[in-house]
């Protein structure tokens, strides 16, 4: 065979069964003994006024989100019962910013505030058989099964209100200070009525024991927690501009990401303290340039920059399932556009860039329970990227352009 899979019947999972499946490059089917489903429902409004008064214009815009999904599936993907989840979600929020923007010769002006109200509730459960007999010849396992329960039912309620502002200072003709800060107020509750992971096993099991109703000898343990935080955000930066083809620049900013709480399902023996996790706080570095070239025909557009984070929001495996954790990291890199028009509607383009990150300090579990902490990158980070194209544009009579 040819492709990313090869079929080979002695290859075989825990309990016999082997992937009757061809080449990756074709389409599969997976031979589940559970349907699958998913169904996902959104209502959302939007709503926004401006009015002009001379110089000054105010802006409300206030949103509505209801959001609701019913997910299931067999995720072993065999006729075997072996795994079997369910994650339904939903989530109310309603969103209120009002903002008022000043539009002056030399100076330029923003501030406003922004509230956000949201409730979220989810009750995540899953079931894993783990096979105690051997293999069945022909793949359909009739043993016996030590069940392991998955399960939580949370609901957390967001209130944030924020102030902000910014303002465009021209200095000179060429030289512009921008200067920016946002105030955020975030005050989160967040409740388990009962989690599989943290339930009393009479049995002596560290937890995903199943509760009595179900016919095991579980008790649920649910708790509540709070997250109260101010959180501090700005910029400042300096913009020249020479010439109107020209700018250079360089910034100083400082982000912030709210806390939380791990939430869904968790690993066996995870104490309430590791449960929510803190706020991340980011100062970022950054100079780069802008010109224009060639009557316009040729852009480029380069940049270098610096990120330290403090308490940087880590999510990390612990065997089946996944908690978030906070450890400092910092990430450094260069990146450039360039694009160019070679002729009338002819347009090429690409991007290029180099980045190196690192996060302090990870603990990771092996599969013997030891701890290993190491240093290590950031995901979805790749050390070099790129990318590129070629567009061309050509009237087509009275329909515009193609």
């Amino acid at each position: 065979d040819t492709g990313l899979v090869v079929r080979d019947d002695t290859i075989t999972d825990v309990v016999g069964y082997a992937e009757r499946n061809g080449p990756a490059a074709k389409k599969n089917t997976a031979f589940a003994n559970r349907p699958a489903k998913l169904k996902a429902t959104i209502k959302s409004a939007l709503f926004r006024a401006e009015k002009e008064f001379g110089d000054l214009t105010f802006t409300s815009v206030t949103g509505y989100q209801d959001y609701k999904r019913t997910m299931t599936e067999d995720s072993d993907g065999t006729p075997n019962d072996i795994v079997f989840a369910s994650f339904p979600y939903q989530l109310k929020q309603v969103t209120q910013e009002l903002r008022l923007f000043h539009d002056g010769d030399r100076t330029d002006w923003t501030a406003g505030v922004y509230g956000l109200h949201a409730v979220a509730n989810n009750q995540p459960s899953a079931l894993f058989n783990f096979p105690i007999d051997g293999p069945a010849p022909d793949g359909i396992y009739q043993g016996g099964f030590f069940p392991l329960a998955l399960n939580a039912d949370w609901r957390m309620r967001t209130n944030s209100i924020s102030a902000f502002g910014q303002v465009e200072q021209s200095l000179t003709d060429a030289l512009k200070l921008v200067a920016g800060v946002r105030f955020t107020f975030d005050d989160k509750t967040f409740t388990d009525a009962d989690n599989a992971a943290l339930r009393t096993c009479a049995s002596g099991q560290p937890g995903s024991c199943f509760l009595v109703s179900e016919g095991g000898d579980g008790t649920a343990n649910p708790f509540s927690l709070d997250y109260d935080q101010l959180l501090v955000s700005g910029k400042v930066a300096l913009e020249y501009s020479p010439d109107r083809n020209t700018l250079f620049y360089a910034s100083v900013s400082r982000g912030t990401k709210g806390g939380g709480f791990n939430n869904g399902f968790y690993p066996d023996n995870t104490s309430l303290s590791q449960i929510p996790y803190k706020d991340e706080t980011l100062y970022a570095y950054e100079i780069g340039e802008k010109v224009t070239l060639l009557n316009n025909r040729l852009r480029i557009n380069t940049s270098a920059f610096y990120y330290d984070y403090s308490d940087y929001q880590v999510f990390n495996y612990f065997g089946l399932v996944g908690l978030i954790s906070n450890q400092d990291a910092r990430a450094y890199g260069l990146e450039t556009e360039i694009e160019a028009e070679l002729a009338d509607g002819l347009t090429v383009y690409g991007s290029a860039a180099y980045l190196k990150t690192k996060i302090y300090d990870v603990s990771k579990s092996t599969p013997s329970g030891a701890v290993v902490t190491a240093d290590r990158e950031m995901a979805f980070a790749p050390k070099w990227s790129g990318s590129g194209g070629v567009t061309y544009t050509t009237p087509a009579s009275e329909l515009g352009e193609l």
